[in-house]
């Protein structure tokens, strides 16, 4: 009987459950914990669901039994599959998940199968001829002056909680942060006296700064000063504290998570009625009105920390979208900080 050698196609018959393993030591060597997550839980939806349809475990699968067919029938499932089904916090609505959902799915199977191929484990290239779902195009509406003034009156800046939570939205509002940006940010990356904020472990890993504007600045001064318990003095040399969270918890002094914003939001919407509130809308916010602004594309994607400038070209049409939906007289402005002619399109 000759050695079975990991690698070779002709000599191996790996199972499912060995090449769910196999990939995530993968993906948890050169990807982010969030992405690593991601995978791990979109993968194991289609386990899950072909070891139902087959009546068998993960481990009495062999991987070069599952052929194109399977993936199709399984995309069928997901266009069929109520939305949220077995959330663990969510009750499932009656109504089928969104296409972006079922190509986001789609695209981690995709992942998966096309790294058996390459390495070896897999002799099909099941993927080859596999089409994605049409992606789902929803025109997405940035917020308004007036809707960010509403926001801004939920909170009282006299508090602690009001401030923070303050900080969190003009952060993403006026700087263009993600929620995982924000989270991550040490109270040594405000850089006080340069005028910056420094963005660590961005998505795919990537550092960047962005600049600090002047509003955003003066509450993150306030907080620091009076729930931080940092001196002017110390605000000269922030590097001591490169450990410190900068944002915390309002009743325990923990740094907070992406679900403490999930959760902000959540209370934010029933007050404001904004029905399209997320977090990431702020993002867009900024983007679009950078560009209307007078901001450049390549500018801006640096500011953002995108890789490929195609994404960031959608903002484009999403400024065009807010200028028609707000007016030129509701258009959340940024500092002028960021500008050169700062607006100037609409003053004449």
């Amino acid at each position: 009987m000759g050695i079975f050698v990991i690698g070779r196609v002709n000599d191996i018959n790996i199972t499912l459950k060995q090449a769910y393993e196999l990939f995530l030591l993968e993906k948890e060597s050169n990807c982010s914990e969030k992405t690593v997550k991601n995978y791990k839980n979109d993968i194991r939806y289609f386990i899950e669901w072909i070891t139902k349809d087959r009546d068998l475990n993960c481990h009495e699968i062999y991987i070069d039994t599952i052929d194109l067919i399977d993936i199709k029938r399984y995309v069928v499932m997901l266009r069929k599959r109520p939305k949220l089904l077995n959330h663990h916090m969510q009750p499932t609505e009656n109504k089928p998940i969104t296409s972006t959902t079922i190509r986001t799915y789609s695209r981690h199977i995709k992942v998966f199968f096309n790294f058996l191929y390459q390495e070896e484990y897999m002799e099909k290239e099941i993927m080859k001829r596999f089409k994605m779902i049409k992606e789902e195009r929803k025109a997405i509406v940035p917020l308004s002056a007036d809707e960010v003034k509403s926001i801004d009156n939920v909170y009282n800046s006299k508090t602690k909680s009001g401030l923070r939570n303050l900080c969190i939205m003009h952060l993403m509002l006026d700087e263009g942060l993600r929620v995982s940006e924000v989270v991550r940010l040490r109270i040594c990356d405000f850089m006080y006296d340069k005028n910056l904020l420094f963005i660590r472990a961005s998505k795919g890993n990537k550092e960047r700064y962005v600049t600090l504007s002047p509003n955003v600045k003066r509450m993150l001064y306030k907080y620091l000063i009076l729930y931080r318990a940092i001196t002017d003095e110390q605000l000269s040399d922030l590097n001591r504290y490169e450990e410190d969270a900068l944002l915390l918890g309002v009743r325990e002094n923990k740094p907070i998570t992406q679900n403490v914003i999930k959760q902000l939001f959540a209370r934010l919407k029933s007050k404001v009625k904004i029905s399209r509130l997320k977090p990431h809308l702020l993002r867009h916010t900024f983007a679009t009105s950078y560009i209307l602004g007078g901001g450049d594309i390549s500018s801006l994607r640096l500011l953002l920390g995108h890789s490929d400038i195609k994404v960031t070209e959608k903002y484009l049409h999403m400024s065009n979208t807010l200028f028609l939906t707000a007016g030129k007289d509701n258009i959340y402005r940024l500092d002028k900080v960021y500008f050169k002619r700062y607006y100037d399109t609409f003053s004449t």
